[in-house]
This record gives structure tokens, sequence and C-alpha cells, in this order.
């Protein structure tokens, strides 16, 4: 079984892909889009499909579903991705758009879904609703204010047989893509990047940022810290490294220990290859950050312990992405 992340009660990955293969063939899909804005709860209305959309929706659960579940799960790593064939997970709970969005409620209970109406420009997310042994299985999709119909300045035109008709007002284009699937308490996704983006995990992320960067850093003497503090908290890329960061300040005792001034330059010249400066010497030393591309986040890859040595061949190496310690 893949290895769970902390704050994980009785969330199991595995069985959340097992659940998605129990999806039967037919089965009555639910349409629903989610409105959201930041700070506020959000809004969820349903759509009644006709057969003819139930149909299109069902074969986009099944075909994902069958994807999805027959790949090998990853924990979710803030610095790595999910290669061809994975699928990363986090707990649901760990993902507050998701964990209140509402999606599993009685569909009696949602409002019908009204592009024309004033939570139309707040819409944030499509999504499919399936059944499985495990209770539903909800597939969400990024949907964008352009993607509404009846906001556009377009004229929505299609075919209709070998004539060209204008598409009813008002209406709403939902993509065939899947951003991530909950079922059994469990989010599943295979595009990290864009996970973090589209289900406000960034915010999250850049929340905890300048606290672990200041705590990493308390002991340490760096010219041009505040800089460095913009472009480590400030950059997407940069956020999973402080996030990597923090979780290794908090489970492992050796690598908060081993962050200190004296071993940090000892490192650092026994292995010019990590590029940092240091100026000075003894107590007086300090680590340089350098502003420009090629070496803004040296340092920081310093800190995130981003340096391997093959055990057969003693070679040293940067590592690109890596998992948590062997402990």
């Amino acid at each position: 079984m893949s290895e769970q992340p902390e704050n994980t009660v009785n969330v199991d990955p595995d069985a959340a892909l097992a659940a998605l293969r129990t999806i039967p063939e037919h089965f009555d899909p639910a349409l629903l889009v989610i409105a959201w804005k930041r700070d506020e709860p959000p809004e969820v209305a349903a759509a009644r499909p006709t057969d003819r959309l139930a149909a299109a929706l069902r074969e986009v659960v099944l075909g994902h579903a069958g994807d999805w579940s027959q790949r090998e799960l990853v924990d979710y790593g803030p610095a790595t991705d999910a290669t061809d064939g994975q699928v990363m997970w986090l707990p649901v709970s760990r993902v507050p758009l998701l964990a209140d969005a509402g999606t599993d409620v009685d569909l009696a209970d949602l409002p019908l879904f009204d592009p024309g109406a004033g939570y139309a420009s707040r819409l944030r997310l499509s999504a499919i609703r399936g059944d499985t042994d495990a209770g539903p299985a909800v597939l969400y999709r990024a949907l964008r204010p352009a993607q509404v119909i009846a906001r556009s300045d377009k004229i929505p035109i299609l075919r209709r047989g070998d004539r060209m008709d204008l598409v009813g007002r008002p209406t709403v284009l939902i993509d065939r893509g899947v951003d991530a699937i909950v079922v059994g308490g469990v989010v599943l996704f295979t595009n990290r990047r864009g996970f973090e983006r589209v289900f406000g995990f960034l915010e999250e992320l850049r929340a905890n940022a300048t606290l672990t960067f200041d705590a990493v850093t308390s002991t340490l003497n760096i010219d041009g810290i505040d800089e460095m503090r913009v472009a480590a908290t400030g950059s997407p890329a940069m956020l999973g490294k402080m996030a990597s960061i923090e979780r290794k300040l908090r489970e492992y005792p050796a690598y908060r220990d081993a962050i200190t001034m004296s071993r940090l330059v000892e490192f650092v010249r026994r292995h010019p290859h990590t590029e940092v400066e240091v100026r000075g010497r003894d107590a007086d030393a300090r680590l340089v950050f350098q502003s420009d591309p090629q070496h803004r986040f040296k340092i920081l890859k310093l800190l995130d312990d981003d340096y391997l040595q093959s055990q057969l061949t003693h070679l040293d190496y940067e590592a690109n992405s890596k998992g948590l310690p062997l402990t």
C-alpha cells in the first residue's frame, strides 16, 4: 500500500482506486456546477441531463475511472510530479474547496443550475457524479466563466444535419477532461501543478511558506535574505520546495539538526557544484543570495537537501525530485 501522508484518518487510497472499478456500466449521472469566491462558501447547483447528455456523461466517468483505477498510487509531494501511469492522492480533508463542495448531497436538495444567474460569474468547477460500492465518485473539472455562453458576446453556432443553427441560450460548455476525482474521502489527480492551481491548494502552500522560510533561516547568515524570501515564497515552483522543507523540519530531527551554518558552509565548500556563493570564514561566513535566474534558487535547493550520492558509484548528483528520506 502507498505510504499515507500526515493528517490522514481512516483514509485508504487503494480502496478509493478499487471503488472506481465498481462503477456500473449503466447509472444515472448527476451534473453539478460549483461557484466559489475566496473566503466564501461554495455554491452548488444541479442540472438535469437528457438521455443523450447522460450517455455522454457516463462515457466520461467510465473512461477516466477505468484509466485512473489502473494507475500506480503515489503520495502527493509538493516538489514532485506524477509520471505516466501514476496518480497522486491526498485526503480530501486537506483540500478545503473540495471538502466543503457539498457535491455528495441529495440532488433534490440542490437548486437547478441557471447559466444566467448572478453566480455564473463565479463559476469555478463542473462535476459529474457517479455511483460506486464505496459511495459517490465525483469527477471535477475547472470551469471558466467564458464557458458560459449566456455571458459571451460570441454567437454560438452548431451544425444540425445540413444546416447551421443558433445554440439556445443560456447554456454552458462542459469539458470532457478531469482535474480530480474524489471518492471514499480521497482526492486523486494526475497533474500536480494543475491541481494546486484549480483547487486553491497554492493558497495553502503560500500561507505556510513565509513561516517555514523564517524558521529554516533563523540561525543562518544570508546576504540578501529579504530578497530571497520574496523569491522563495512568491514563485509557484518554489512553494513546493518550501512545503518540502516544512515537512522535513516537522518530521525529521536529523534534518533539523543538519541545517546549521557551519555544516552548510562545509558542504558547499566540499561540493562547489552547488553553485552557492560563500563570503567570509568561520563565524563570519555568509551564504550569498544571487537573484539571477541561474542562481536564485541555489540556496533553497541546498536547504531542501537536493543533493544525492550514488551508493553504487559514489558520484554526486543534484536531484530534480526525490521522495522522503528512508528511515
